[in-house]
């Protein structure tokens, strides 16, 4: 029998693009008319900045792996996980600004990745 594992953080990351991907998709289809102005610049900041965020994920998980793991190097791994902690605390404030349901969507993507950042820092 052959049994397929996907690595947890294949998974996480999945988990993370699913709600990124919704809020994209809401945000284009109708709910960008339904915001002007400064409103409409701060959630499309934290959306991209929850984006950004899921990206730093990736790029750190490759390169995890590519190292296999930080070990007890926790200086090393403090410089990619405070920029995407910090990165996606702000789109979690930023994607507020927004309304609808790209607005649900933009809060649950944001709050994912805000987990996936903690997650290493707690387990270090």
């Amino acid at each position: 029998m052959v049994r397929c594992r996907m690595p947890l953080e294949i998974t996480l990351i999945i988990i993370g693009l699913l709600p990124t991907v919704a809020a994209w998709r809401a945000w284009a289809s109708k709910d960008r008319v339904s915001l002007n102005g400064t409103r409409k610049v701060l959630f499309l900041a934290g959306l991209a900045g929850a984006s950004i965020a899921l990206t730093t994920y990736l790029a750190f998980v490759i390169y995890a792996l590519r190292i296999h793991g930080f070990g007890t190097n926790f200086p090393a791994m403090l410089k990619w996980a405070r920029p995407g902690l910090w990165i996606s605390l702000f789109a979690i404030l930023f994607v507020l600004a927004g309304r609808g349901r790209s607005r649900l969507f933009g809060l649950a993507s944001s709050l994912v990745v805000f987990l996936l950042w903690i997650i290493p820092v707690w387990g270090m």
